[in-house]
This record gives structure tokens, C-alpha cells and sequence, in this order.
């Protein structure tokens, strides 16, 4: 009696575990399903206009306008007061992207810097940045395209891009890793913690978090829409002022 006792409790602990995974299973399901679904049906990338150092422009295609000069047509523009340069350059970003049809969704862009160091001096971190989740809605042939001289006009070591339906690459957008136009697999998005989606960038973790749902142009008050307007055609003006020298 004792046996068929323990026996039971045992099988018990383990529905009661199964249970469990299923329930978070689900959970992974329903944050992931809409971001998943997008890489189905559309093509998509990621790509964000932060930088960690932004004196260094060594390894630029593209230098940008000095700080004095952005602070003037701010001013002119009447966009508001001169916030911080990578908020700054997020917002252009984004606002160049919806001007172009693409659906945005801010997601929270994270990886661990020094990954599997055992070096006291370079201890393994995580590392956070504001980053965009753009889907091609319309399908614009030159899709991608803008999305490298994006990467290129605000000096980024690469994008990200993902064919629909198809396995991720890096595509390099400075001269550093991966190297200018240089690509390299990055494999298909899968699911992570509760409304995350990751894959593996040189054998290290990256994770994505959606912080809202997709913005579309169409979507926005006709306020924002004036200031997208503005701000998309300096983005605009920038990047043929880059493609003329390259």
C-alpha cells in the first residue's frame, strides 16, 4: 500500500511539472506569436541608431552633422529642445521608417559583452539599446536597401535582416565585424523568456523584448505626422549627401 502510495505522489510532482511548462509553454507562445508571425509574412529587420561611442567615427561610412549644427536645425525645425544624441537619432530613425509605410515596434535590444570571458579586467555583461523591429508591409523592393543605408548613415557594425520566411544575416554597415557589406547567418529567431525572441550573434545570446505594439504612419496623430515629415526628409537629405561620397 505504502508503494502504490509513493508511486502516486511521485506521478503527481510530475503532472503537476508538466502542467507547469505547458502553462509557461503557452505564455512563450502568446508574447512570441505576433513577432513570429510577422517574420512569416513579411520581410523584416532590426536596426537602431545607438551607438556606445559616439566621438569615434574612425570606422564610419558616413560622418554625421556636429552637434552644433543639429542643435540649429532643431532649433529652426521647431522639433523641441536638443535632447540626447542617441535618443535623438533613434526618434529620426523611426520616423524615416514610418514615412516609408514599414510597420516599427520599439524592442529592447540586449547581448552579453565579453560572452564566456574568464577575464577579471572584461567580465562578461549584459548590454542594453533601444532598438526597432521593422516589418516591410507594403513590400518595397528596395526594403532592404534602406535598411543598410540606414545602418550606414548612423554608423552601425551592421543590421539585421530577414528574408520572409527565411534564416536571419548580419549585414555590415561600417568597417568593423562583419566587415562594409560583408554578411553573415545568424539563423532563425526562436523563443526566449516570456515575450522575448532570441538567436546567436558570434555564438553569444542576443535577445529581443517588445516594449509596444507596431507603429504605422497611418496610425499617427496629424501632429506627429508634420514632425515625421520633417525629420524623415533630413534623414532623407542625409543619406544622398552619403551616397554621393561614397
Amino acid at each position: 500500500m505504502l508503494c502504490k502510495t509513493l508511486v502516486f505522489y511521485k506521478l503527481l510532482i510530475i503532472m503537476n511539472d508538466i502542467h507547469k511548462k505547458w502553462k509557461q509553454f503557452l505564455l512563450n507562445e502568446a508574447g512570441l506569436s505576433r513577432v513570429r508571425q510577422d517574420l512569416i509574412d513579411y520581410d523584416a529587420a532590426f536596426i537602431t541608431a545607438h551607438r556606445g561611442d559616439l566621438n569615434d567615427t574612425s570606422m564610419c561610412v558616413y560622418v554625421p552633422p556636429s552637434e552644433e549644427e543639429i542643435s540649429e536645425r532643431t532649433r529652426r525645425d521647431k522639433l523641441g529642445k536638443k535632447g540626447k544624441t542617441n535618443k535623438r537619432n533613434n526618434r529620426e530613425l523611426s520616423a524615416y521608417l514610418l514615412s516609408q509605410g514599414y510597420g516599427v515596434k520599439s524592442v529592447q535590444g540586449s547581448y552579453i559583452e565579453n560572452f564566456g570571458s574568464i577575464d577579471p579586467e572584461k567580465l562578461p555583461r549584459e548590454v542594453k539599446e533601444a532598438s526597432y523591429f521593422v516589418t516591410n508591409l507594403n513590400d518595397d523592393p528596395e526594403f532592404f536597401e534602406q535598411i543598410i543605408n540606414l545602418g550606414k548613415r548612423y554608423c552601425q557594425d551592421s543590421v539585421i535582416l530577414v528574408p520572409k520566411g527565411e534564416e536571419g544575416y548580419l549585414y555590415g554597415t561600417n568597417n568593423t565585424y562583419p566587415g562594409l557589406d560583408q554578411k553573415e547567418t545568424v539563423g532563425k529567431f526562436m523563443g526566449g523568456e516570456t515575450g522575448e525572441f532570441m538567436t546567436r550573434i558570434r555564438s553569444r545570446p542576443f535577445v529581443m523584448k517588445e516594449d509596444e505594439e507596431t507603429k504605422t504612419y497611418e496610425k499617427l496623430p496629424g501632429k506627429q505626422r508634420q514632425a515625421v515629415k520633417l525629420m524623415a526628409k533630413r534623414v532623407e537629405n542625409q543619406i544622398e549627401e552619403m551616397k554621393e561620397n561614397m
